[in-house]
């Protein structure tokens, strides 16, 4: 794992794992970082790293091959996807793993849709695009509630850190790549800018403020990285 200091441009590593199949996320943009690492033995290792000195800490050994989707503010909840491929599933079930009990609830079952999934940091809302809609619906149940259609980009929809937008990255009437953002409550779509990183659509990490965000687009011969400051436009008087 390299850590970038997008001041100085200076990298240093923090952690090396034996494993290919790594991931890992920031909690609240703080000085951990949780990683899940998949094992020879089917099995997923949780643990943290401290930004600061390195020192890992591990903090579960979980059954099954899954990868680490989010993790909430204070990094007592986490949530996983169980792997596809291994599951015989076009879509794996999403968990939620709660570090003060150890135990483990499934939010979303396995499906044959071709659907993309993701959680709010604070668990509390579940995102999904489907057959060019977004929806979204109480992480607890209940049913999905539309609030964008016409998606054409076959990318998970992302929550804002306020808890109050969704983003989505699509192709508008003109034809150009664009990202947009919806209130959950509902409404119009307002958009927030072309695609980043030469209109290739990619995953978006956010500031705990949400002013900033860091847009990787992973192409085939190439990896592209922007940094989006005053991502949020102001409050329109």
């Amino acid at each position: 794992m390299i850590l970038r200091d997008l001041s100085t441009g200076q990298e240093r590593e923090i952690y090396r794992s034996s494993y290919g199949s790594t991931v890992c996320l920031f909690s609240g943009g703080g000085p951990t970082i949780f990683c899940g690492i998949e094992k020879e033995k089917g099995e997923t290792e949780l643990i943290s790293v401290s930004v600061d000195s390195g020192a890992v800490e591990r903090i579960a050994t979980l059954p099954g091959s899954r990868f680490l989707l989010a993790t909430s503010r204070d990094g007592q909840t986490f949530f996983f996807s169980g792997n596809a491929w291994l599951l015989g599933a076009n879509e794996p079930p999403l968990f939620r793993w709660d570090r003060a009990t150890g135990q483990e609830t499934t939010m979303e079952p396995a499906s044959q849709d071709q659907r993309l999934i993701s959680v709010s940091a604070d668990g509390q809302w579940i995102a999904r695009l489907l057959d060019g809609t977004v929806s979204i619906r109480p992480s607890a149940g209940g049913d999905w509630k539309p609030l964008a259609s016409g998606v054409t980009i076959k990318l998970p929809p992302v929550f804002l850190p306020d808890g109050r937008w969704l983003l989505y990255q699509t192709v508008d009437s003109t034809g150009r790549g664009g990202v947009f953002r919806v209130p959950l409550t509902g409404g119009n779509s307002e958009r927030l800018g072309d695609l980043p990183n030469n209109g290739s659509p990619g995953t978006f990490v956010f500031s705990p403020d949400g002013r900033k965000v860091i847009a990787v687009a992973e192409k085939p011969a190439d990896y592209g990285l922007s940094l989006l400051e005053n991502f949020v436009p102001p409050i329109k008087k």
